[in-house]
């Protein structure tokens, strides 16, 4: 496998009678206290080694940062950070890698309609650090 990992850590699971288009691909990575999930789903036309392809370059990307928090993970850990930051309760930070789009829209939206700061400082070629702190009045 492209992945060098040990047969133990894969499985492979044939459906009969699927509903979807094609393949499945579902990649698991545990470190650091944190689960990260990798899926891309099978398209009609598209060579199964294309889709792998994909999930392994996702998974490569992530395991070579130095970034617990994924890029799709993050836009969903903006939304509690800035809920409870103008509350005191909330706010804080964390390293991922460099946002998605929805990321850096999800971030502009928070801005507008919560009284928080948001701050991305680029640590390395792909990865930065968000804080998520309330306004001072």
């Amino acid at each position: 496998m492209e992945m060098n990992w040990v047969d133990s850590a894969c499985s492979f699971e044939l459906v009969h009678e699927a509903n979807g288009p094609g393949n499945l691909v579902f990649a698991e990575v545990e470190r650091g206290g944190v689960t990260e999930l990798f899926t891309r789903f099978g398209e009609r036309g598209v060579p199964a080694e294309k889709v792998v392809g994909n999930v392994v370059r996702k998974v490569r990307r992530y395991c070579k940062a130095d970034a617990p928090v994924g890029e799709y993970l993050a836009d969903q850990r903006l939304l509690p950070l800035a809920i409870g930051a103008p509350l005191g309760t909330g706010g804080g930070e964390f390293r991922t890698l460099d946002l998605s789009e929805h990321a850096h829209s999800h971030s502009e939206f928070l801005r507008k309609f919560l009284d928080v700061d948001l701050q991305v400082e680029m640590l390395g070629p792909d990865v930065v650090q968000v804080r998520v702190l309330a306004c001072k009045a």
